[in-house]
């Protein structure tokens, strides 16, 4: 049994026991979505009417201070989703050196992230040459 063999079957048992999609990729964070997004969000509006009921230095600067814990709060999670798009760059990168022949694995540079991060739900069997010279055409 070769390695790529090997690799492949280990893959997809763990494919069974959780398989990858983007069902299962794409979630929601309720804590983020749910609460801190609308805390944030609501307090910026009722900053906003109490700024325009009771103008002052104190009100306009309560407001600058809640926009920039609102910009805060999402580019933290920018900053996050960025880093995760990163690491998967990098493993499926490592995994193509892996799996096609040289002609191809030359060639795994011309990618670009957003078919790097697609590749990751397909199984190391479907990525051969057929898959990779697919993602590189287009």
């Amino acid at each position: 049994m070769s390695k790529v063999e090997t690799r492949a079957k280990e893959r997809a048992s763990w494919l069974r026991r959780g398989r990858k999609s983007f069902a299962n990729h794409a979630r929601f964070d309720p804590l983020f979505h749910f609460f801190a997004i609308p805390v944030f969000g609501i307090s910026v509006i009722v900053i906003v009417v109490h700024y325009i009921m009771c103008p002052s230095l104190r009100a306009g600067w309560i407001f600058v201070v809640s926009v920039a814990a609102l910009v805060s709060v999402f580019k933290i999670r920018v900053y996050a989703l960025r880093n995760q798009d990163r690491t998967i760059r990098l493993e499926e990168r490592l995994r193509l050196m892996t799996l096609p022949t040289e002609p191809l694995r030359s060639r795994i540079p011309e990618l670009t992230e957003a078919q790097l991060i697609a590749i990751r739900f397909v199984g190391d069997v479907e990525v051969g040459h057929r898959t990779l010279k697919l993602q590189i055409r287009q």
